[in-house]
């Protein structure tokens, strides 16, 4: 389309302006008829300016890539061609023209802005002093193509226009381009976007006109058809046809009061309705249908011919077409009844529900189906046959009479004749007789299988008492022997079974008249046997029976037959009483027996037992005895005849034991209150009950009150109560000196040391230095306390090296003895104040971060006073010995497994928050002796230890996982868990002490929440973190688990879906049970939940506490089932600069049993750098080699005769 050029001026000459706008020479433009504008005189004083024309205004969307341009400058100018012009993204082309008028063809090269400029200094001379410029925005739009037609989804028109209409001019397109299925294209013509054509149809169906993509081009920029188009529409030139039909032939006679006919259509036609179908002696009913398919039916009026018509020009299809032809059909109607007879396949009662009945009509007919008949007290539920029998088959509804009613008209023969109506009744009884109130495990004489009087044994069935029915109304009694294959009449006397033979089964059934049957539940496999079994075998497992297993009285029984009773008495000779009982014999014929026979006196306890077989038979009885005393002996009295105290001028002790039972064994026992050695022997009474004793040495045992105890045991094995004697052990001066703190640079002036002996004792010490200098020395008597501390020493005049204290004490007694203690003095070099940093140490290091002397690490000798420790890249132990209140540390462990040895503190007393600034780290509160508290922030270890002298169920031991967000804290005897990643994070949990084969962990787990999960697991049998095993508690899903984690898989083993509540705090209990110790169950408020049996014994981990993305807080009562001793962890220092020859620890004096028992050392490590000898009285004495400085580290063990404890010796060997 042209563009009015009028009307264009105004945005022509626009854009010219606002380019000028900003420029120092703006030029003025007068708004002119663009005709008046040409034919204008310039003005020569007026500079050069310029006016463009084109369809397309400056800065505009055209889909048009090719426009005609006109420019006009304002005076003619010369020297003006197409290479003054610059194009942007376009092609400029037909450039013609002279003095002020030029025209050119512009056309776009791509999408987007087009235009050309001409600059200010494109013209030689010309004083054009802006640039001249012109573009618009080039979008072409996609071509576009639509077919139609006047006609559109169906016609009757052998031929119809098609139009093609484009969305813009188009050039190229002719009739090769177009595409016809199911016709022809002819008479194509047009031009532009419009073109049409006439479409002629080759057949009935379906015509489709389509043209491709690219088909046409638009002739104004390179574009072709974006998309292909196509037009179909349906031509039905064909008339409809209607046939009519019905269930028999043209002309035929029938009987049918009515018939049904279809109408059948050659194609979907316009609705019509039963006034289009003409009858003929016949009304027409129940017409309907559409489409191409319609039916009715036609009843007659009367005898004879009946027509049905259908006229011509009724049927008009959809495309407009009319039927063309016409269809008629006829019969003849006619009717006569048809004979018919129902029987039944049961006679006229029955106890059968479903029976068949025949129906034989007197010719052959149709039309028969299960809906004709009719039946009270039951329904019809299958129909077969045909021509002139059938079968019915029926079920009954309820104990009754039951018929079958066929009524007339049902069936018709070959003409339509129908038939006459017939019946049948049966009567249903459905119920069985009464049951039979015979017991058959009572046979013979009622006193149980085969134990009668009689060789032979009887089934006996009386009515009059065995028999709840009515025994005279038809009914009939079998029996059988076989299990059912065979069964024989009753005679109402009795059957004789045969003894010693056995029967497959043993039954009694009663019939009546319907064939219902009530069938006794029958015993199978049934021998007579008259034979009793043979008599148990006793055998008394607690013998003797004493005051301690009395309770617990066993035996065994064997020689029984699998699976019979067995009973037993238990009697004593001394008295009257008996305790009963039975049982059943196991698979192997025996069982183990356990009673409590406290109700009994004490005797000769005598065992009897018998057994009964299946058939009832009993045995004799099985005996066996053994003697009981429960009388536990009087304590024996001992008397020490070593006078009140034994000293060191005669370290031995004499005593005597009276009032001991000849016959009797008895032990005693000597030991110290003050721990160390312990002599026992054990000995038996002669006639006398009496023994004297003398000259026992007592220089191994430690100054104290000593014990001496003695138990007699009798021959039942009863252990009396212990006499004892006492007296007061004093063989040594006791004498404990120590000095208060190392010596250095701040105290020189302002020693302290303590010394202790017993009260009244007197003392003198001497103090030197081992680098020379004065020495110091004193005298004086303890007082009551036995304690003097001997303050404001200056050591000033004392070299640097070790302070040596030798101090002698002479007690009251007159012992005497000497010890010496040490320190080191270092006033000129105080210890280092800086971090101890041991990050480049080459192997593990063990440090006492609370001890600021001199210790030995694997580069050499140290001293630090420092609250900062940054560890090795091995496994390292930090010691915390002696906290003072208030004191704060700073410990970095290394690549090692790390340690936090806190083993002077009980677990009670620490408080634990780990996980909260990374993996491995956290924080430790200890609250101390003093009631103040000491802290430790540490990172990057693992493990923290606790004294083992601690038996209030409080860890030993914690190792808490804290990877991947997991957070913890511990107090006493609860943790608190918040994990955020599943995978189980688990805190273990030690204790120096073993677990029995079934012992038993508890605690109270308590869901907060802040998390939606709420769950809580012990976990037990840990022995790595891939493989251990648990019970869980999963509040929030209400469920209880076992289960275990193998190689790192976890698998769920047991489980029970059953409410939890998730908002309070929920007892878990785990209890290991079983004769082998390898079933878990999982408790919970006294009930047993779930439980499982492992392969393996489950007492041999340890366990922990876990949960599973959950916040948990949990109390725990997880003590061992035996408290292992505590060892103590020594820690000795040995100076060669001092008078030190040797190092002495005490270990079993250091060690402590919760349970009592005896403790002596069972094993001790080896030492390549000295000599190290067990003394025999729990003291061992470690003499290093005179050319070994360093720590030397022993290892040792004890045991209460239950469990070992492993402890260590680090003696630091200093110059």
């Amino acid at each position: 389309m042209k563009k009015n050029i009028r009307n264009s001026l105004l945005f022509i000459i626009f854009p010219v302006l606002i380019a000028a706008a900003g420029c120092s020479n703006m030029l003025t433009t007068v708004y002119m008829d663009p005709e008046d504008l040409r034919n204008e005189e310039p003005s020569p004083a007026s500079a050069l300016t310029a006016t463009v024309y084109s369809p397309v205004d400056f800065g505009a969307d055209s889909s048009l890539s090719e426009i005609s341009l006109e420019l006009i400058w304002s005076r003619e100018v010369s020297g003006f061609d197409v290479a003054d012009m610059v194009p942007a993204n376009a092609a400029v082309s037909s450039f013609s023209g002279e003095g002020d008028k030029y025209v050119f063809t512009l056309k776009a090269l791509s999408e987007g802005l087009v235009g050309f400029s001409i600059s200010s200094g494109a013209l030689d001379g010309a004083d054009l002093k802006e640039d001249i410029v012109y573009q618009y925005n080039f979008n072409p739009a996609a071509l576009t193509l639509s077919i139609s037609s006047d006609e559109t989804v169906i016609t009757n028109q052998t031929s119809i226009p098609v139009y093609f209409d484009f969305s813009h001019d188009v050039e190229g397109f002719d009739s090769p381009d177009i595409s016809v299925l199911g016709g022809t294209l002819s008479g194509f013509s047009g031009s532009g976007s419009s073109w049409s054509g006439n479409l002629t149809f080759t057949s009935d169906g379906f015509a489709t006109v389509s043209v491709n993509t690219g088909a046409a081009n638009h002739p104004d920029y390179e574009d072709i058809l974006s998309g292909s188009a196509s037009f179909s529409i349906e031509y039905d030139g064909t008339d409809p046809e209607g046939a009519l039909s019905t269930s028999i032939g043209e002309g035929d006679s029938t009987g049918h009061g009515s018939l049904a006919f279809s109408l059948d259509i050659s194609e979907e036609t316009e609705a019509i309705d039963s006034s289009v179908i003409l009858v003929t002696n016949g009304t027409i009913s129940h017409f309907s249908g559409s489409g191409d398919s319609y039916t009715f039916d036609v009843t007659p009026l009367a005898a004879g011919t009946v027509k049905v018509e259908l006229p011509a020009g009724v049927l008009v299809d959809k495309s407009g077409n009319e039927s063309s032809q016409a269809d008629s059909f006829s019969y003849v109607y006619d009717s006569t009844l048809i004979g018919v007879n129902i029987t039944g396949s049961v006679g006229s009662v029955s106890n059968s529900p479903a029976v068949a009945a025949s129906v034989v009509f007197s010719e052959p007919v149709t039309g028969l189906e299960a809906a004709d008949f009719t039946v009270t007290n039951g329904t019809v539920t299958g129909l077969t046959g045909s021509g002139d029998t059938y079968e019915v088959t029926l079920t009954a509804g309820s104990d009754g009479v039951v018929s079958l009613a066929l009524p007339s008209g049902a069936a018709v023969n070959g003409i339509g004749a129908p038939n006459a109506a017939s019946s049948w009744t049966y009567q249903y009884d459905g119920t069985e007789p009464a049951a039979v109130f015979f017991d058959l495990s009572k046979i013979g004489t009622g006193t149980g299988i085969g134990s009668g009087a009689y060789s032979d044994e009887y089934i006996f069935l009386d009515l009059n008492s065995d028999y709840s029915g009515d025994a005279g109304s038809g009914l009939s009694y079998e029996y059988t022997v076989d299990l059912g294959s065979t069964w024989k009449t009753f005679n109402l006397i009795g059957v004789m079974l045969t003894e010693n033979r056995t029967y497959a089964g043993i039954n009694i059934r009663v019939s009546d008249e319907a064939g219902n049957m009530t069938e006794g539940s029958a015993l199978t496999n049934i021998t007579i046997d008259t034979v009793a079994p043979d008599a148990p075998v006793v055998i008394i497992g607690t013998d003797p029976v004493n005051a301690s297993n009395y309770s617990s009285f066993a035996f065994n029984l064997s020689g029984g037959e699998a699976g019979i009773n067995y009973y037993y008495s238990i009697r004593s000779s001394e008295g009257p009483g008996e305790i009963t009982g039975s049982g059943v014999f196991d698979g192997s014929g025996v069982s183990s027996v356990v009673e409590d026979l406290s109700a009994l006196p004490d005797g000769t306890i005598t065992v009897r037992a018998t057994a009964e077989d299946h058939a009832g038979n009993m045995s004799s009885g099985g005996t066996d005895g053994a003697p009981m005393d429960t009388e536990i002996p009087a304590a024996p009295v001992v008397s020490i005849t070593s006078g009140d105290t034994i000293t060191g001028a005669d370290p031995t002790i004499g005593f005597e034991i009276t009032g001991g039972e000849a016959g009797n064994e008895y032990e005693y026992v000597i030991t110290s209150s003050a721990g160390g050695s312990i002599f026992r022997e054990v000995k038996t009474f002669d006639v006398s009950g009496g023994k004297s004793f003398s000259g026992i040495d007592l220089s191994a045992f430690r100054d104290g009150v000593l014990s001496v105890s003695v138990v007699q045991t009798d021959d039942a094995g009863n252990a009396g109560p212990a006499g004892s004697d006492s007296v007061v052990l004093d063989l040594k001066a006791f004498n404990d000196p120590d000095f208060d703190f190392a010596i250095n640079s701040t105290n020189v002036t302002d020693g302290s040391v303590t010394l202790v002996g017993e009260p009244g004792s007197s003392y003198s010490y001497t103090i030197y230095s081992t680098g020379g200098g004065d020495v110091l020395s004193g005298t004086g008597t303890f007082d009551g306390t036995g304690q003097k501390t001997i303050d404001g020493l200056d050591f000033s005049g004392m070299a640097d090296g070790y302070l040596i204290l030798i101090v002698d004490i002479i007690d009251l007694s007159g012992n005497s003895s000497m010890a010496v203690s040490f320190t080191e003095i270092d006033a000129s070099a105080p210890p280092l104040t800086t971090a101890a940093d041991f990050s480049a140490e080459t192997g593990s290091v063990n440090f006492d971060m609370s001890y600021h002397g001199s210790q030995t690490v694997p580069s050499g000798i140290v001293k630090f006073d420092t609250d900062v420790l940054t560890g090795s890249d091995y496994d390292d132990e930090i010691r915390f010995s002696d906290l003072e209140d208030g004191e704060f540390f700073t410990v970095a462990g290394g690549a090692g497994f790390n340690t936090i040895d806190l083993s002077e503190y009980s677990s009670a007393d620490v408080t634990v928050q780990a996980g909260q600034t990374g993996e491995d780290d956290g924080n430790i509160v200890i609250t101390l002796p003093s009631g103040g508290t000491a802290t430790i922030l540490y990172s990057d270890f693992q493990r923290l230890e606790f004294c083992s002298n601690n038996f209030t169920g409080s860890p030993h031991a914690i190792e808490l996982d804290t990877a991947d967000g997991t957070l913890w804290t511990f107090s006493d005897t609860q943790f608190e868990l918040h994990t955020t990643v599943g995978n189980y994070k688990a805190g273990i949990i030690y204790f120096e002490g073993s677990l029995g084969l079934n012992y038993q962990l508890d605690t109270v787990f308590d869901p907060q929440t802040d998390m939606n999960n709420r769950n809580g697991l012990i976990i037990f049998d840990y022995q790595d973190t891939d493989n251990y095993k648990y019970i869980r508690a999963y509040a929030k899903a209400d469920r209880w688990t076992i289960g275990e984690v193998v190689d790192g898989a976890e698998a769920t083993l047991a489980t029970l879906n059953e409410s939890i509540d998730d908002v309070a705090a929920n007892p878990l209990q785990l209890r290991v049970t079983g004769a082998e110790g390898k079933t878990a169950e999982l408790w919970s408020g006294g009930i047993m939940k779930v439980s499982y049996t492992f392969a393996d014994v489950l007492n041999d981990g340890y366990f922990g506490l876990t949960n599973d993305v959950a916040h948990t807080v949990f109390s725990i009562d997880m003590t061992p089932s035996n408290w292992a001793p505590y060892a103590r962890k020594f820690e000795e220092k040995f100076s060669r600069s001092t008078s030190m020859t040797e190092v002495t620890v005490d270990i079993i004096g250091g060690a402590v049993d919760y349970e009592g028992d005896y403790l002596e050392i069972s094993e001790l490590g080896d030492t390549s750098n000295g000599t190290l000898t067990d003394n025999g009285d729990g003291t061992v004495t470690f003499i290093p080699n005179a050319s070994f400085y360093g720590v030397e580290t022993i290892s040792y063990t004890i045991t209460d005769g239950t469990n070992e404890t492993v402890s260590e010796i680090r003696i630091d060997v200093l110059p």
